[in-house]
């Protein structure tokens, strides 16, 4: 083969989920900033003083997020032919290095205005006209940041929470946004530098972040949560030490004989018993099957 490193659509589409994590992370890490420094609450005057500092990395977020959508378009065009990705002219294709090779990385590629078009020419799965319109916003926020300084770009940390959610909805990948954030955090830097297995607590802060923003609608289309009453998820309590009970699991069926409760986050299935809290002040009657509350976290006594 003459033209040599071509990538897969794997390749493109592993790389957009990896611009879109680390905008994630770029957006949560300002939190936990705060509260690292024990800062739960701001006044108006240094909420507006803390998020001007951070600006600038609120933009890049915005460069991020359209990264991802490029590479995972162009991953799905691969799968056709990564070669409809190319759009040199021949007469201006790379000439053959000395071992008579093009590596692919060398010929220019498609301008990321043409790839919606060109993704519905080749491709069973069409954009619809709002993942179109979400697209070419992003992409002249991206613009509006690499190509020059414009005084006029606004963007606040609750749009870029909502921003990303929605990319990885449009994308339309197989696995939910938490499933791919916790295999990127189990497979990232984190894994070495944390606490081992940490993982799934470290969502739930992330979740508790982003819940902040999000109304009531927004948290059950991205995560799953309904309006009923959330629960102690002893999977992720047991991930690793923590210092706040991570209520993230509902009963599913909600009803009140319903002895199963599923995790939104870590998606785990817990069996629970109906049965009274031993404690007087929590009105709570669903335990973990070795008597310990869902809620407050009391034990029963033998």
């Amino acid at each position: 083969m003459v033209v040599h490193n071509v990538p897969s659509p794997k390749d493109f589409i592993n790389s957009g989920l990896g611009f879109l994590n680390l905008a994630w992370d770029m957006i949560c890490a300002p939190h936990y900033y705060l509260d690292n420094a024990g800062i739960f609450t701001l006044g108006e005057k240094e909420s507006k003083a803390y998020w001007t500092a951070y600006l600038n990395e609120m933009k890049t977020t915005l460069v991020l997020i359209h990264q991802a959508i490029e590479f995972v378009l162009k991953g799905n065009i691969a799968t056709i032919s990564p070669y409809l990705l190319i759009i040199n002219k021949p007469k201006d294709y790379p000439k053959l290095n000395n071992k008579h090779f093009v590596n692919f990385a060398d010929f220019n590629t498609i301008d990321s205005h043409d790839l919606p078009k060109i993704y519905n020419t080749f491709c069973e799965k069409q954009l619809d006209d709002k993942f179109r319109n979400h697209y070419e916003r992003l992409r002249k926020f991206r613009n509006s940041v690499i190509h020059t300084v414009d005084p006029n770009l606004n963007i606040t940390i609750k749009e870029l929470f909502i921003l990303i959610l929605e990319t990885y909805t449009l994308l339309r990948l197989d696995e939910k946004w938490v499933e791919n954030r916790i295999n990127y955090i189990n497979t990232n830097v984190y894994n070495y530098a944390e606490e081992p297995d940490s993982g799934n607590y470290r969502l739930y802060y992330e979740f508790k972040f982003a819940e902040r923003y999000l109304s009531a609608k927004q948290k059950e289309k991205y995560f799953g949560f309904t309006k009923a009453r959330r629960y102690i998820c002893s999977n992720c309590l047991n991930d690793a030490f923590c210092n706040e009970f991570p209520f993230s699991a509902q009963l599913e069926p909600n009803t009140k004989d319903s002895t199963n409760l599923v995790c939104r986050l870590c998606n785990e299935n817990i069996r629970v018993i109906r049965k009274k809290c031993s404690s007087l002040s929590c009105k709570s009657n669903v335990l973990f099957e070795d008597n310990t509350c869902a809620i407050c976290f009391e034990k029963a006594k033998s």
